[in-house]
């Protein structure tokens, strides 16, 4: 047989074996004896094998295994030959697993011998012969494998390992030479099979310092730190796998057994997790990113509601609707929660639905959390998830879509789908939807709405006094009730006032009152219309807004470190903020004193681990607002922007990608140098100058690129005043600078400004160019998504 049992020893029932270990070795040197080069890609010049003398050490129950196989007949001919030996491999596999096809394994693969890995596995997943070996494969060590060219292109590849075969005394003439260089034996491999196939295992990359042939760039496959560990060994192409008794060899060993443990762990974890079974778990998985909130009071209606509809009347879709603030995310949670502990057969999973980064980031979580496997070969993660939550092997599960009040977002634009389309449909599986859309609740659940309405006096008192740590002001029943009437009822602001008192606790409550009915009325009338729908709701409901704005101008005054975070983080995803995200000061003391005192005014709350931060939707939108009021919106986006950019820039120091540092930090620094010429042209050129018009536009390009919309659309409105005045319509500066004014008016929701630019340059573009021209193709593309948008509008 092929495979080389290296441990236990045959016969030996002493070891209970947990894990199964594949090594595959690259290409043959010329003239060297398959057995051979099998044995010694792994073994040192002294004979020393560390698969079978150091590995077992460390992992007495796994089972070792060394592959052999005539490597210059696989990559020495065509790709239908390569898919043939990466067959042969599995079936080596299947014959030596026969009675225990159930157990994770784990392959190592030298050189393009992770390559003939990648084969295999995209094979087994079409085989259903071959299929459970790629089910419970759960990691993957590469040893110096190129998986990509120095452009990311297969002909790049080619010439990669074409220059292996060169290394390995292979010479201008040889058909192997030749077939390598051509790269498309790897077609394949490089193509979306292996992508979409990625994600389920943990990836070890090691290359070689010394090695001239795999670079870093070309070893490593570019996955999230997460799933792929990048490892740096002393050594050359042929060193990376095979130790001797130097010191830096030792060195080498003790980083790859340290890894290759990691994936051993993993792979038991796996194993506990399926019962050796199945790569996919059974047990119910709960997914959720708030805890239990032990103050919630009243809402006993509304939840009934919800049951009976779901667990009465059978229903599989249901939509909880409402005003901002009004509480809808605590009624879900707490629904949560009594599933938990009710059905304890059900799955729960809690997907917001703010952004389609945040949607995505959990269904990832849920993809990997499910060891979901995919039913097609280019199938993308959420496409995955739903599948596998449609199929009878999910179970019972309940979905919690939070916050959904964005159309575009829910049901798409024109080329781009919804998330509406990653929602699952089964018998077996519930969704509950939150959002303060009625258009979208009815879309969704048609007549299954819950309506969530304010709550009365006695909910809303027993939210306040379970809200605040000192009592005393309860005493004065009238001026609580009177209290609760301006704040209209609704739980955020209810719960922003207790926090309030809790954080000024010598303020009386005749006070507040007088502070909260004279604050910022002018600015209210502003901001109110940010967040609600005056079509539906009656009224201006400023109550929230009132809160909030003391409390704002509170913390400015008086913890202007917590103002700063504040600032920093209206400009980011407001759901699972990282601590190490945001921006440090000199003493810890002051950081965690800011975090607290946000805390203590409940605009933020910490998760259960203290690593991530959230922020209601609209605590978020008031920031903004409350900012753009100060006139400070292009001061704190600067400072936020700044201060990303160089996180960036410090993580990819780190990875040691240098040349993306300079890059980056090229386009940083263009910036700066643009801004000073502008500066100065504005005061030495004439404002029609050819040059002072150039160097705007270059400048408004730059701002582009770093996201500065709202810079880019102010600097060229004086270039593209003077374009227009061009005899030409037809003049590609003209219509290039007016598509880059449109779409920095569109991500700054100026979507009239965008929609009247880019008609004029569609309508001209017909009579110019030709209908397959691709610069006419995107505009026409971008002119009907803004187009509609404008419509919605």
């Amino acid at each position: 047989m092929p495979l080389r049992q290296l441990y236990p020893e045959a016969g030996d029932t002493s070891v209970e074996e947990k894990v199964d270990i594949i090594a595959v070795h690259g290409l043959n040197p010329r003239n060297k004896k398959d057995e051979a080069h099998a044995w010694d890609t792994w073994r040192s010049a002294g004979g020393r094998l560390w698969l079978r003398d150091d590995l077992p050490k460390m992992l007495s129950d796994a089972r070792i295994f060394l592959y052999r196989y005539n490597a210059t007949a696989v990559y020495g001919s065509d790709q239908g030959t390569f898919s043939d030996k990466a067959d042969e491999l599995l079936e080596a596999i299947r014959a030596e697993r026969d009675d225990i096809q159930t157990r994770p394994i784990i392959f190592l693969g030298h050189s393009m011998g992770g390559l003939l890995i990648k084969q295999a596995l995209i094979n087994a997943h079409n085989n259903p012969k071959y299929k459970s070996i790629k089910d419970d494969t759960s990691g993957i060590g590469f040893f110096a494998t190129p998986h990509r060219g120095v452009d990311s292109n297969m002909l790049g590849l080619g010439e990669i390992v074409a220059k292996i075969a060169d290394r390995a005394g292979f010479r201008q003439g040889d058909n192997i030479l030749e077939v390598l260089k051509q790269g498309s034996m790897f077609a394949d491999v490089l193509r979306e099979h292996w992508r979409h196939q990625i994600l389920q295992y943990d990836i070890i990359s090691f290359w070689g310092g010394s090695d001239k042939i795999v670079l870093k760039e070309n070893a490593r496959l570019g996955m999230p730190g997460d799933r792929e560990n990048v490892v740096r060994l002393d050594a050359g192409h042929g060193g990376v796998c095979r130790f001797g008794s130097e010191i830096a060899d030792q060195d080498n060993l003790k980083l790859v057994l340290r890894n290759v443990k990691d994936l051993y762990v993993n792979a038991i974890q796996i194993g506990l997790k399926t019962g050796l079974k199945s790569p996919v778990s059974k047990q119910p998985l709960h997914l959720l990113p708030f805890l239990e909130n032990k103050n919630f009071t009243g809402r006993e209606s509304a939840l009934e509601d919800i049951r009976q509809l779901f667990f009465v009347e059978g229903r599989t879709r249901v939509a909880l609707d409402g005003l901002g603030g009004i509480g809808k995310t605590q009624v879900a949670l707490q629904f949560a929660y009594w599933i938990k502990k009710n059905k304890p057969e059900y799955s729960i999973f809690w997907v917001p639905a703010l952004s389609r980064a945040s949607f995505d980031q959990v269904y990832v979580e849920i993809f990997n959390k499910l060891q979901v496997r995919e039913t097609e070969p280019d199938q993308d993660v959420g496409d995955s998830v739903r599948k596998h939550l449609t199929s009878n092997e999910s179970g019972r599960w309940i979905m919690i879509v939070d916050n959904a009040d964005n159309k575009s977002l829910m049901y798409g634009i024109p080329g781009g789908p919804g998330l509406i389309e990653y929602l699952p449909v089964r018998e077996d599986g519930l969704i509950l939807l939150t959002t303060r859309t009625r258009e979208i609740s009815t879309s969704f659940a048609g007549p299954d709405v819950v309506e969530l309405e304010c709550m009365n006096a006695a909910d809303s008192k027993d939210i306040l006094e379970k809200s605040l740590i000192k009592k005393r002001i309860l005493q004065d029943k009238g001026l609580v009730t009177e209290l609760l009437e301006e704040l209209t009822y609704l739980p955020l602001a209810i719960v922003q006032a207790a926090a309030y008192f809790n954080k000024n606790r010598q303020l009386s409550l005749k006070r507040y009152l007088n502070l909260l009915k004279s604050a910022h009325k002018k600015e209210l009338s502003v901001m109110s219309t940010e967040f609600f729908d005056p079509a539906r709701y009656n009224g201006t409901p400023s109550a929230i807004l009132s809160t909030w704005l003391l409390s704002f101008d509170q913390i400015l005054e008086t913890v202007p470190r917590a103002a700063d975070l504040l600032m920093f983080m209206a400009w980011v995803e407001p759901r699972a903020i990282p601590r190490s995200m945001l921006p440090r000061f000199d003493e810890c003391k002051d950081f965690e004193d800011a975090i607290g005192t946000l805390c203590g005014y409940s605009f933020i709350s910490q998760r259960e681990d203290d690593q991530l931060l959230d922020m209601h939707r609209l605590v978020h939108l008031a920031t903004q607002s409350w900012i753009k009021l100060q006139g400070m919106t292009e001061q704190t986006t600067d400072k936020a922007q700044l201060y990303l950019r160089i996180n960036v820039v410090k993580l990819l120091l780190r990875e040691g990608r240098l040349k993306e540092v300079e890059k980056y930090l090229l386009e940083f620094v263009k910036i700066e140098i643009l801004e000073d010429v502008v500066s100065l042209q504005k005061q030495t050129l004439a404002e029609g100058d050819p040059d002072r018009l150039l160097s705007e536009s270059e400048l408004a390009v730059a701002y582009q690129t770093f996201d500065r919309s709202s810079k880019a659309a102010g600097i060229l409105e004086h270039p593209l005043l003077f374009l227009e005045q061009t005899p030409a319509e037809d003049d590609f500066d003209r219509q290039a600078a007016a598509k880059i004014f449109a779409a920095a008016n569109l991500e700054n929701d100026r979507i009239k400004k965008a929609d009247d630019v880019l008609e004029h340059i569609v309508s001209t573009q017909k009579q110019t160019l030709a209908e397959c021209n691709l610069f006419r193709l995107v505009l026409e593309r971008m002119f009907a998504a803004v187009s509609l948008k404008a419509y919605q509008v």
